[in-house]
């Protein structure tokens, strides 16, 4: 399947040249094949953004190896890079790795890294820092947000990642209405308001752990919407510093998996927090998910399906209706996370006679 990975990379190239972006390959593989626009070695994806010009479009080809530590600088505005995604077909082991990942430029996309590390927004260059969206990834320490003299991180979106990580978010006062939606999140604690946090939105979102977790850490001025609350305290006033937990919005969240009652409550009337619609468990196996297979848990495995069941008290459960949870946002949750086109199958005869055409029959996959 490896051969034709790279393959389908450069035939995308070939299809998409009349776009105005200059479409890049980055490939880390032992002998990979070379080309116009393909940068290979241990370096090949920080190389492959140090070429790329606004608006430029990177492949990173799946390895085994990953492509090491990246900084996206202010030049590289515009920029879009795609991995394989999260878990494709959900039996291919070879991903697209990244280790600490800083953006600088606005207008970045990263979307279908398999593994990465830390995702740094640093908005202590001018100019500030903007339309970032991070999709279809698996961050493996979350994602933390820097600033120097008060700028802040416009219209930041983070959707449909796994969160892997004993934090899963520092993002203080920095990324003002920023959209957090249909992600899992699976382990640490939220850093994620401050004083004067202004309306990030959680929506659609899992967050899991093994149990009587407290995975709130100053979060203030949040919206949480539709999300649910699995093996985790929710009670607002066990946030890790008792000055934190104020005037944040609660609506049709679902909580399980505490046996004590009280860490399944989220606590609306306190420290100026409301909320509607909320489902809060009342012990063992009440209100249960009932995920298709999602176990409690602090750590990933690719076999893991949060799909609900037929009979799920999440489905319908929402605002209007909507279901609660990953499954229930517009588009639901993408076990995949692969945008670019998937070759699935390759089938070819096994004897072709002198003189024939070749008849061969390609099944891919693509959204």
């Amino acid at each position: 399947m490896k051969k034709f990975t790279g393959l389908l990379f450069g035939m995308l190239g070939v299809v998409m040249t009349g776009h105005a972006q200059t479409l890049r390959i980055a490939n880390n593989n032992p002998a990979p094949p070379t080309g116009v626009n393909v940068y290979t070695g241990t370096t090949a994806l920080q190389d492959a953004i140090t070429a790329s010009a606004p608006g430029d479009i990177i492949y990173v080809v799946p390895s085994t190896a990953s492509y090491g530590d990246i900084i996206i600088d202010t030049a590289r505005t515009n920029l879009t890079i795609f991995g394989i995604g999260i878990r494709p077909q959900r039996d291919l082991s070879v991903l697209s790795k990244i280790g600490l990942v800083t953006i600088e430029a606005s207008g970045v996309r990263i979307s279908g890294i398999g593994e990465m590390g830390t995702l740094r927004l640093a908005s202590s260059n001018n100019p500030t820092p903007s339309n970032i969206l991070i999709e279809n990834n698996r961050l493996l320490d979350g994602i933390r947000a820097y600033s120097i003299s008060g700028s802040t991180i416009g219209n930041l979106i983070v959707r449909n990642n796994i969160f892997v990580s004993s934090i899963f978010f520092v993002l203080y006062d920095y990324t003002p209405n920023a959209i957090i939606t249909n992600n899992v999140f699976i382990g640490g604690a939220g850093i994620i308001g401050g004083l004067t946090c202004t309306n990030v939105s959680l929506s659609y979102n899992i967050f899991a752990n093994t149990g009587d977790a407290d995975i709130f850490d100053r979060v203030e001025g949040c919206l949480f919407e539709h999300n649910i609350f699995y093996g985790v305290r929710v009670d607002i006033t066990n946030v890790d510093n008792p000055s934190f937990g104020s005037g944040n919005t609660w609506n049709y969240n679902l909580a399980y998996g505490n046996s004590v009652a009280t860490y399944n409550v989220f606590e609306v009337a306190l420290k100026g927090n409301t909320g509607v619609g909320n489902l809060e468990s009342t012990g063992p196996g009440n209100l249960d998910p009932l995920f298709v297979n999602f176990p409690f848990t602090t750590v990933w495995d690719q076999s893991y399906d949060f799909s609900l069941q037929a009979g799920s008290p999440a489905i319908g459960a929402g605002q209007s209706g909507q279901t609660i949870g990953p499954s229930g946002g517009d588009p639901a949750f993408d076990f995949d996370g692969n945008l670019l086109p998937f070759v699935q199958s390759i089938t070819l005869p096994a004897v072709i006679p002198v003189g024939n055409d070749l008849p061969v029959n390609i099944k891919a996959k693509g959204n």
